[in-house]
């Protein structure tokens, strides 16, 4: 977590970071998979396009 708490960054098992616009789109698309995501997910100004772009081409409104 960054310092007041509102941002996280994961490690991967190989020691990669995954930032937290690769985490919007793992958790999106793994809820939409298992019928889990109820309506969409909502990024900041600051979300990557591509995000909301592949996030799209499965099905989930952003």
């Amino acid at each position: 977590f960054d310092g007041d708490g509102d941002r996280v960054l994961m490690v991967d098992r190989d020691g990669s970071e995954v930032d937290g616009d690769e985490l919007l789109y793992i958790l999106a698309s793994q809820r939409q998979a298992e019928g889990r995501l109820n309506g969409g997910v909502v990024g900041t100004l600051m979300t990557n396009l591509g995000v909301e772009l592949a996030l799209r081409e499965i099905g989930v409104e952003f």
